[in-house]
């Protein structure tokens, strides 16, 4: 891995610049508090259409939450150039986590919602583009969860 990724990710880890990257760009509010962040495990294992395992390496991943509860797990992945193939690993990330999730003792209740974003510092234009309406329903679940885990912190 390079100086310059190193340096990237480096940068990307700073609980501030994690918070304010999502409030500020994506998010456009004050939503993710970086008081509440944690690093989380950025290596799993996906399996092949096969019986073997591969590791992927997430850039950075943090888990949002109240210290008892998770309200989310937070990625951001950066390229200095654009990747065709980047909504498939993004993909294949979440789908990893929300396997993890549902391997959980706790599950139901421990499903959280899972938000990936891509940071780019290349200087061409980034070509490959994911559509979809994703982040309308991330914040929409972010806003109401966070009303309603609010009430519920407020009363213990």
């Amino acid at each position: 891995m390079g100086q310059k990724n190193l340096a990237e990710k480096q940068f990307l880890s700073f609980e501030d610049v994690f918070a304010d990257i999502f409030n500020s760009i994506v998010l456009k509010q004050d939503l993710i508090d970086p008081k509440k962040l944690r690093n989380t495990k950025t290596e799993t294992q996906l399996p092949d259409l096969g019986d073997d395992l591969h590791a992927q390496l997430r850039d950075v991943a943090k888990i949002y939450s109240d210290g008892k509860v998770r309200l989310a797990l937070l990625g951001i992945e950066n390229q200095t150039r654009s990747d065709r193939l980047m909504a498939a690993r993004i993909m294949a990330y979440n789908a990893t986590a929300i396997i993890d999730q549902l391997k959980s003792k706790d599950w139901p209740q421990s499903l959280y919602p899972i938000l990936t974003i891509v940071f780019y510092f290349g200087k061409e234009k980034w070509m490959d583009q994911l559509d979809g309406d994703y982040l309308e329903k991330f914040l929409e679940i972010m806003t109401k969860d966070n009303k309603k885990a609010g009430a519920r912190w407020e009363a213990t």
